[in-house]
């Protein structure tokens, strides 16, 4: 018998390894969020329950109780509150103030943002998030709220605000300290107005001159100078109490055409995609980068459709093989690349299979809630699996528990004194950026600074450039030209009175239509050495907007068209401020064609 219970003992503790093994198992394989794909007879009749559901009622998917916060969150939202957390709406300013309070109750949304110019101030933008949060408060989830501010042209605090340089200025300083701290400055302002996101840095690389879209908002050309400033931007953002979003994954840089309003389609080979554009998207960290926007571009070497609908590149590719795990959410989809292709429910289908977690429908919350509902009657007929909007909204539930000391920072106090000692900050350090940023390309004829007593006709399209050339010349002879856009009679008539007195040409442009009008001008005033003493062409936003004009002239390039940059150029005209920038992309190399 003494012999027997040692044995029993035993084996009582064999059954029970091998139990706890069973349970160990049990839990791994639970351990992923959701279920496998059902079967046809399960999916049939899960289907069928979805579609009996009350739209106020929670739903889940789960085959076990939920384990951690986010999933305990999402088990208790209805189907409703899941789509509405899978998508991003935007406050214009002009609706009504209880529909939009009715609607953040009953959808809330995963993320609002700014789209129009009504609400433009730290102050007006405060008073509505602070509303908003008041709305939401005692709710789990409050949504992101995001605000396009890179610097340069794309801005929506522009009121009572310092206008930044372009990224591509920023970049021409040579300083990762002054992106950085720019990156701050630009962070404080959407901090302060209330916002926990800001969409920048743009990482794409700026590869084609005639790009309509990404220009100077690109900070180079060069992989390696976008990595080392978009992370110096990105840090500043979030050293501000923001977070940044890269964009636009993989790269809207190398195409000709405007997502806006056209389909782009790149058709570079798959290995070229690489070694640049999707270079600096495989680079980048989820620490420094938590979140990408998608580029509603076509990349046709590997696939058929924008890849903010690819599964193939966002998935298989970025997610997968380059393991990014941060939040990918897409550009705004109602722009005509995808919209006029898809309806909007359609289009939410397909980017959630491409992998994205957040659409940005850049929509006013009427029109959003219209396409919860659509996507609702969806998940009814089957169109869409629930799991796959369960996938994406808990990820998104997840970065915001991750990230909720940005997305609940309590909104420090603001005085007069305090807002006006940050603008004198900017101020210094936005003209800092637009100095150093000056790059003088070219001057074979050693034309600047203009010297005095040389008479000098200035042409240009803006009259704020105008207006700071003719504050900066001193004693200088000055004859200012101000041109209208096609009005070639006027230029016509201010070469004749050129003629009279040589001198020195200056045009100073800023865009494509410049481009466009400089084409269209005399040869008079194309072939300078006819008239004048020499000629000066001035970039003052698009630094390739004269480059098949350049010739013999000399060439200054400012990146930016914001205030403060024409004020540096203008100073520089006249060697007021040292030009010592450093292009960071190729201008001149396409001159002579």
């Amino acid at each position: 018998m003494r012999r027997i219970i040692p044995f029993l003992i035993a084996l009582l503790f064999l059954a029970g390894c091998a139990a706890q093994r069973g349970r160990r198992g049990e839990g791994a394989q639970s351990s992923s969020t959701f279920s496998p794909q059902a079967s046809s007879s399960q999916a049939s009749s899960s289907r069928s329950s979805s579609s009996q559901a009350s739209s106020s009622s929670a739903s889940s998917q789960y085959t076990r109780q939920p384990e951690t916060e986010a999933e305990r969150i999402l088990s208790r939202l209805t189907l409703r509150q899941k789509i509405g957390q899978t998508l991003g709406f935007a406050i214009n300013g002009y609706e009504s103030q209880a529909g939009m309070d009715v609607f953040l109750r009953e959808f809330q949304p995963g993320l609002i943002c700014y789209v129009d110019a009504k609400i433009n101030s730290i102050e007006t933008m405060r008073r509505t998030n602070t509303h908003i949060r008041e709305v939401m408060n005692g709710l789990p989830l409050p949504p992101i709220i995001a605000l396009d501010q890179e610097g340069g042209n794309v801005a929506r605090l522009t009121k009572n605000v310092v206008h930044f340089p372009s990224a591509m200025a920023m970049a021409a300083s040579g300083d990762s300290d002054l992106v950085h701290r720019a990156g701050m400055a630009l962070g404080r302002q959407a901090a302060r107005a209330g916002c926990s996101m800001v969409f920048a840095p743009v990482l794409d690389l700026n590869l084609c001159a005639e790009n309509p879209v990404i220009g100077t908002r690109a900070f180079s050309d060069n992989s390696d100078l976008v990595l080392r400033y978009g992370r110096a931007f990105s840090k500043g953002l979030q050293d501000a109490g923001v977070l940044p979003v890269a964009k636009h994954f993989p790269g809207h840089g190398r195409t000709s055409a405007d997502s806006h309003f056209a389909l782009p389609v790149v058709s570079a080979s798959r290995d070229e995609l690489l070694k640049s554009d999707f270079y600096v998207f495989r680079s980048i960290e989820e620490k420094t980068f938590p979140a990408v926007m998608t580029a509603h571009v076509v990349f046709s070497d590997i696939d058929s459709v924008p890849a903010t609908l690819s599964r193939k590149i966002i998935h298989d590719w970025f997610q997968r093989e380059c393991g990014y795990s941060g939040l990918v959410m897409t550009d705004a989809v109602r722009m005509q690349a995808l919209s006029v292709r898809w309806s909007y429910p359609e289009i939410y289908r397909r980017a959630l299979e491409a992998g994205c977690h957040l659409i940005i429908t850049c929509m006013n919350y009427r029109d959003c809630r219209e396409i919860v509902l659509a996507c609702e009657r969806m998940v009814a007929q089957g169109t869409i699996a629930e799991e796959r909007i369960d996938a994406a909204a808990l990820r998104v539930i997840e970065f915001k528990l991750q990230h909720q000391k940005y997305l609940q920072a309590p909104l420090e106090e603001l005085t007069p004194e305090r807002l006006r000692a940050d603008r004198g900050a900017d101020e210094t350090l936005a003209r800092s950026i637009a100095e150093r940023a000056l790059t003088l390309v070219q001057d074979p004829d050693g034309l600047l600074p203009l010297k005095k007593g040389v008479p000098i006709h200035l042409f240009s399209t803006s009259a704020r450039f105008l207006q700071e050339a003719r504050a900066a010349a001193g004693a200088h002879t000055l004859g200012v030209h101000m041109l209208v856009r096609g009005d070639l009679p006027a230029a016509q008539s201010a070469i004749r009175e050129m003629r009279a007195a040589r001198g020195v040409i200056v045009y100073a442009g800023e865009s494509a239509g410049d481009t466009a009008f400089l084409a269209s001008l005399p040869g008079d005033l194309r072939r300078p050495s006819v008239v004048s003493a020499g000629m000066i062409i001035i970039a003052l936003d698009d630094p390739w907007f004269a480059r098949r004009f350049m010739q013999q002239s000399a060439y200054l390039a400012a990146y930016s068209s914001v205030a403060l940059s024409l004020e540096a150029c203008a100073r520089a005209l006249f060697g007021l401020t040292q030009v010592r920038g450093r292009s960071p992309v190729q201008i001149a190399q396409s001159a002579s064609q």
